[in-house]
């Protein structure tokens, strides 16, 4: 999903098989697009060692346009916090 040049994907690791993140992104009109993760290797290939510890999810990771980290969260997140985390580098662009 694509909103004010934001794009939004979900990763789901903890999941035994895609019958139940898929439910849950049905259960809950999830409009952005998601991957299947089991293992980590999405996470662990994308992120700097150290940095997203597939112990520490959920967590919420803001990348800038460069693909930099430039805010992360750990646990859940309401609208609130995550426009603390996105609204800085809206006003950049």
């Amino acid at each position: 999903m694509k909103t004010e040049n934001i794009q939004f994907t979900g990763i789901n690791t903890r999941d035994g098989s895609k019958s139940l993140p898929k439910a849950f992104e049905a259960d809950y009109d999830i409009p952005y697009p998601s991957l299947y993760d089991p293992t980590g290797k999405i996470i662990l290939s994308r992120f700097p060692k150290g940095t997203v510890g597939l112990q520490g999810l959920p967590t919420t990771i803001i990348l800038d346009r460069s693909g930099k980290i430039a805010a992360r969260e750990f646990g859940g997140i309401d609208d609130v916090k995550l426009h603390k985390m996105i609204d800085p580098l809206l006003k950049e662009s």
